[in-house]
């Protein structure tokens, strides 16, 4: 005997939160679905014509979902996906001599389809001469969907030659989020004794 599916329905013109209205991102609403504390989560999202059907086959929905799911479209903002292989290079030599962190390289994706990705950095770093008690530092941050900037990599010295800093990372992303990567560097010590960093890189791609 066949299972018995339950669906709700929404045409694409009830996505009013979208710009323009009425364009839903399929696979970032079925993100938000699963991430909503429902009694029963669907076992698909999907678009069929004119609209998008949530589709239950085991566990059954109750009022409350059904309620639930309604705010999500009402709120849903859609928007259209960023490439999913991203670069940003700054090749160029700079100097700092505060002693304040100096953001050098940035990559801002936008909202990425859903995967695992690689996720890759390079930088150099040296000082102005080899003086006791001064280096230079080199950190690389990201952050998720506005949240905490997290360090995932740094690299310190006090040699006043080229020295590489580099990392890889492999991340889960989940359609629809986005994501900062940024390079920073510092001089370090209260000597008068400027920080260079050089061939700053980040690289994203699909794993």
């Amino acid at each position: 005997m066949g299972n018995t599916a339950t669906t709700r329905t929404y045409a694409k013109a009830e996505f009013t939160s979208t710009t323009p209205p009425g364009n839903p991102n399929e696979d970032i609403f079925a993100t938000e679905v699963a991430g909503e504390a429902l009694s029963a989560q669907p076992d698909q999202v999907y678009a069929a014509g004119t609209d998008i059907v949530v589709q239950w086959t085991s566990a059954l929905p109750v009022a409350a979902d059904i309620t639930a799911l309604d705010a999500l479209v009402a709120a849903h903002t859609g928007g259209a996906f960023a490439s999913n292989t991203q670069q940003s290079i700054v090749e160029a030599e700079t100097s700092d001599d505060t002693g304040d962190p100096v953001v050098r390289n940035t990559l801002t994706t936008g909202q990425l389809p859903g995967g695992d990705y690689v996720l890759a950095w390079y930088a150099e770093g040296k000082v102005d001469a080899v003086v006791a008690g001064t280096g230079v530092a080199i950190r690389f941050y990201m952050t998720k969907n506005g949240g905490s900037r997290e360090e995932r990599g740094s690299y310190s010295g006090d040699l006043n030659q080229y020295n590489p800093f580099s990392g890889t990372a492999v991340i889960n992303v989940d359609a629809g989020d986005e994501y900062v990567f940024e390079t920073e560097f510092e001089k370090l010590g209260a000597t008068s004794n400027p920080a260079y960093i050089q061939r700053c890189r980040t690289y994203l791609k699909p794993f």
